[in-house]
């Protein structure tokens, strides 16, 4: 049974960085004839484009995340790890298409390191929308049905990987 893990947080807190330090090159593009598109490396796949671009990410609303859970499992489902991003597969749907894979959730927090990488970036996000994004990842935790770990973005992604997959690695029973 294949691990799902969700890596939420805030805009620019390293969810990007951090999904691509699991796909290491060479990434292969998995196209479904337009969205979704995925992105595989070894034994890992994430929804989005993950190739070292400055636009990677899923890029996909709440319909196509829901339209990308099932084609991953019609087509797939023998990845060992799949990675989701961001506010899009926050659903009640996509957590009823994971339904007996081994669920886990990455909660990024850092908001000082988060709006000093939007102000780098130019990026002129509302207030509104980051502390949206912010409490929609934080009340999704509180309720997610498997381990939730919270970690700090601000270390180097080599350390942030190997607890990531220590996470990954800890045993769970949900039952």
């Amino acid at each position: 049974m294949p691990t799902v893990l969700w890596v939420l947080g805030e805009p620019c807190i390293g969810k990007t960085t951090l999904i691509r330090a699991f796909l290491p090159p060479p990434v292969a593009l998995i196209d479904t004839d337009g969205w979704p598109r995925f992105s595989a490396s070894g034994d890992n796949v994430a929804v989005g484009t993950y190739r070292g671009a400055e636009a990677d990410g899923p890029r996909v609303n709440k319909c196509q995340a829901i339209a990308a859970l099932s084609w991953w499992k019609a087509h797939l489902f023998g990845y060992r790890l799949l990675l989701l991003e961001g506010d899009a597969f926050m659903t009640e749907d996509i957590l009823a298409k994971t339904y007996g894979c081994d669920r886990r959730l990455l909660l990024l927090e850092g908001l000082h390191l988060a709006r000093s990488r939007r102000y780098l970036r130019g990026l002129t996000r509302g207030g509104s929308e980051v502390v949206e994004s912010r409490r929609n990842s934080e009340r999704f935790a509180i309720n997610f049905p498997g381990p939730v770990a919270k970690l700090h973005p601000d270390l180097p992604v080599e350390v942030l990987v190997k607890s990531v997959r220590s996470f990954l690695d800890a045993p769970w029973s949900n039952g």
